[in-house]
């Protein structure tokens, strides 16, 4: 029989992938007051195997020692691995002194490798997780989120209509975007020299018209909830989601994702979150960076919702300034520029940012 012992602290993700990777036939999961939650939460999605929470005082070396004796006694005649990856130092040091009496004692970390101290070997762990099992180990179980691939092709490449309209005169079509942006509200706006965007909200559709020195360019779009995609840029979001998509390790995205708090009430949305199976990126999207603060706003939605091995980009359309690349540094968020790649000789938009993020995606956070 295979037995596997976890200490349980605040981060859940490594502590599930070591179980899952144990394939064991009980789990003992070793938790404090305080992480109780997050050990309720893993029993949950263990459901199918036998688990059973032991609670200790995580500051007091013999307690530990103790309820680690008892399971071992138990189970003297059975294959038991320990997991050491969470819970207090104490818990750590405690678990490791029974090294010789278990069969393995295993550390993962943040990019998901294994560490066994009674071989000395270091493995990857191949074990997908989806992105609502990620969130729900987080202790944030997703209100609402759409998966990128269920919406229809005229959603997705909708967004070269709107880059057609940008070339032709950005100037213009920003000016639209602008006052429709400030007055929600508002469906129709004609600027001086006459652009105009015009929203019917029982066809369900936006014309938006621009001119440019006597020359004029339309276009119309037509597919629901269309307004919010012109105006809140769900555009962008999904060319940049188009772009990531054809990163080979990406295994899924999710777009406009809302964690509700306990009380009921959202909180913030996402813009994008991408899966690699082992790993979430974070994905800000912002044809520019109008208020320094929303830098800050996605570092807090970063650390509260995505775990200490979450990565997280904000990615522009427009160049940005020092201050925004400054921001972003302090605050450990890669930052990339889609005017910026398309001005690169040499690659292509799509081959600039899977480099980047092959890179930072094996790169281990600063705790």
């Amino acid at each position: 029989m295979k037995i596997h012992i976890s200490l349980i602290g605040a981060q859940a993700i490594p502590v599930f992938l070591c179980i899952k990777e144990s394939n064991a036939d009980k789990i003992y999961l070793l938790h404090s007051a305080k992480t109780k939650k997050q050990a309720e939460i893993i029993s949950k999605l263990f459901n199918k195997k036998e688990t059973a929470q032991v609670i200790v005082n995580p500051i007091d070396y013999f307690d530990i020692e103790n309820k680690i004796s008892n399971i071992l006694l138990e189970h003297e005649n059975d294959n038991v691995s320990i997991d050491i990856t969470g819970g207090t130092k104490i818990m750590s040091i405690v678990a490791y002194s029974f090294i010789e009496k278990c069969e393995s004692v295993k550390y993962v970390n943040q990019n998901n490798q294994i560490f066994d101290f009674k071989t000395k070997e270091k493995k990857d762990i191949k074990i997908d997780i989806n992105i609502p099992v990620f969130f729900e180990l987080n202790g944030f179980p997703l209100k609402s989120y759409k998966n990128i691939n269920d919406y229809s092709n005229e959603k997705l490449n909708g967004y070269k209509k709107v880059r057609e309209l940008i070339s032709f005169a950005k100037g213009e079509f920003y000016k639209l975007i602008k006052e429709l942006s400030r007055y929600p509200d508002k469906i129709n706006f004609t600027t001086k020299r006459g652009s105009s965007y015009k929203y019917n909200k029982e066809q369900g559709c936006v014309e938006i018209k621009l001119i440019n020195r006597n020359k004029s360019l339309k276009k119309k779009f037509e597919f629901e909830g269309v307004h919010k995609y012109i105006i809140n840029t769900f555009w962008f979001e999904f060319e940049v989601a188009q772009i990531l998509l054809k990163n080979k390790e990406i295994k899924e995205i999710y777009h406009n994702v809302v964690v509700p708090y306990s009380t009921g009430e959202d909180k913030n949305e996402i813009d994008l979150v991408v899966n690699t199976g082992q790993k979430l990126l974070f994905v800000e999207c912002k044809t520019q960076v109008n208020d320094i603060k929303d830098i800050d706003k996605f570092r807090n939605v970063v650390k509260n919702y995505g775990g200490l091995g979450a990565k997280s980009i904000l990615i522009t359309d427009a160049k940005v300034n020092n201050r925004v690349k400054e921001k972003c540094s302090d605050n450990n968020i890669l930052l990339f520029s889609l005017e910026d790649a398309r001005n690169n000789s040499f690659m292509t938009t799509e081959q600039i940012l899977n480099n980047i993020l092959k890179t930072e995606l094996l790169t281990t956070n600063p705790i």
